[in-house]
């Protein structure tokens, strides 16, 4: 990666749409996705827009590592990096369900993910398109030990 970044390669390119699961993604987007933190850390420190939604569902890199789990992807998300990169919103809502990154990773049993996200001052009361809030996700899918960190958060705020 470093190699491809010294030879000027594009850290913002998107993938073109051929019916793979890569359709519409940027490095960063790819790298979130697969849990590769150092490498998120990589790019954006070398310019790369870790704003910039990714793939047919149009999610964040923040959505992209808490619907798989990478808490230190959100980690290195919620860092500023270098001087000239922008953090990415740790509450932007998906355009087609609503959710935030927290409802992904509260909805997939993410326990470690919804930590770093609260750390990284995600919302907790956010409603996505079908109302819920990621709380009310956790417990629809039985992750009761997430749905009470939510609470013991929410209260505490």
């Amino acid at each position: 990666m470093k190699r491809l970044i010294a030879a000027g390669v594009d850290v913002n390119q998107r993938m073109p749409i051929t019916g793979t699961h890569d359709d519409d993604y940027t490095p960063v987007g790819i790298a979130a996705r697969e849990g590769h933190a150092e490498i998120v850390a990589l790019l954006r420190d070398a310019g790369a827009d870790v704003r910039q939604v990714v793939g047919l569902m149009k999610g964040t890199p923040f959505h992209e590592a808490a619907y798989f789990g990478h808490a230190d992807v959100i980690n290195v998300l919620s860092q500023t990096g270098s001087e000239t990169a922008e953090q990415p919103d740790v509450d932007a809502q998906g355009p087609y369900n609503g959710l935030t990154a927290l409802h992904d990773a509260a909805w997939h049993g993410h326990l470690d993910a919804v930590r770093s996200l609260i750390k990284a001052g995600a919302r907790l009361d956010l409603l996505g398109h079908a109302g819920l809030t990621p709380r009310a996700l956790a417990l629809q899918y039985g992750y009761n030990d997430i749905a009470s960190l939510l609470v013991e958060r929410n209260e505490s705020t």
